[in-house]
């Protein structure tokens, strides 16, 4: 190995040594960072039961069946129906108070086709104050009379000169609440609906729209220390990779280069290459051609370990063969 090949170990050794400094000091450095810390949750829903008593004879049902989950209810059945609402809190933590206020009112319109209304009016029919240290839950109950209902309705409709579309009606339920959870206030407020048809002959409620749990929550700001992880390192651990990489090939390199001149030992001698001009330079790719030629010409290889080339002096001419092509080799080659 030449001075060069001495010099460039050593500069990637120290490479080496730097990047390991390097990584070790990336990996005992914690990393400070922001991170979202669940403060509190709490989920909420509201919901209707509804069930509809029999309170005339009929050949169907004796008096006093609740009839509930049914398509349809007829008015000369069962006319009132009981309707509760239900409203369920859930904290994620026990330290929680809440205050619960519920309205619940029925609008009443007629529509076309595309549920445009051509009249709404609206009718009062609940309210509830909820207050509990203990229980996140409330219920508010009613009844609707849908004979009355059906009743004001054709009244509007003979105001208005006659029916001019479907009548619907929904009951809407708002809920306002607020309280606090481990002393922190919240508030807010959720509106539920349940349609109501009121045809001739009956009257139907579409409880299919009742609403899935909703959860909120609240986050702190928190500052926190962890190590780093492998993928915070790749780029020292890669810096590391290429040096040793760079290393091992330089070294195969090497004896690949030591193999030959052994192989060739008994035609090559050490010495340096002279300065001078030469009538030509002629480039050999292969060393083994350039010792079959100084066999034929009875002479010796010289190798300048320095400059890492083979050659042959015969009078003004110079035969030659470097371990790393120059430009000159490189265009000597592309003539041949």
């Amino acid at each position: 190995m030449n001075n060069k090949g001495v010099t460039f170990v050593v500069i990637i050794i120290i490479a080496l040594i730097a990047s390991f400094a390097w990584t070790y000091l990336e990996y005992t450095k914690p990393i400070t960072e922001h991170q979202n810390v669940l403060d509190y949750a709490f989920s909420y829903n509201g919901c209707y039961e509804q069930y509809s008593t029999v309170q005339e004879d009929n050949p169907l049902y004796p008096l006093g069946t609740q009839l509930s989950s049914m398509a349809g209810y007829f008015y000369t059945i069962s006319p009132i129906s009981t309707i509760s609402f239900i409203f369920e809190f859930e904290p994620t933590t026990s330290d929680a108070t809440i205050f619960f206020t519920t309205k619940t009112e029925l609008i009443l319109s007629e529509t076309n086709e595309n549920g445009i209304p051509f009249w709404e009016k609206k009718y009062f029919l609940s309210s509830k104050e909820h207050f509990d240290i203990t229980k996140w839950e409330m219920s508010d109950s009613f009844t609707l009379n849908a004979w009355d209902i059906r009743d004001k309705i054709e009244e509007i409709a003979d105001s208005v000169g006659r029916s001019v579309g479907r009548s619907n009606g929904v009951i809407i339920t708002s809920v306002d609440y607020q309280g606090s959870i481990s002393s922190t206030p919240f508030e807010g407020r959720e509106i539920y609906e349940l349609p109501v048809v009121f045809g001739n002959d009956y009257y139907a409620f579409d409880v299919s729209q009742n609403p899935t749990p909703t959860t909120k929550s609240y986050f702190t700001s928190q500052i926190i220390e962890r190590r780093k992880t492998f993928n915070d390192l790749l780029i020292p651990i890669g810096v590391i990779v290429a040096c040793v990489i760079v290393l091992v090939g330089f070294f195969i390199y090497t004896k690949g280069s030591k193999d030959e001149d052994k192989k060739f030992h008994d035609w090559i001698s050490i010495g340096t290459y002279p300065k001078g001009k030469w009538d030509k330079e002629i480039f050999i790719p292969e060393l083994k051609d350039l010792v079959d030629i100084a066999i034929d010409y009875r002479k010796r290889v010289i190798l300048d370990q320095n400059k890492e080339i083979y050659f042959i002096l015969d009078g003004k001419n110079v035969y030659y063969h470097t371990i790393i092509k120059t430009e000159d080799s490189k265009e000597n080659e592309k003539e041949k």
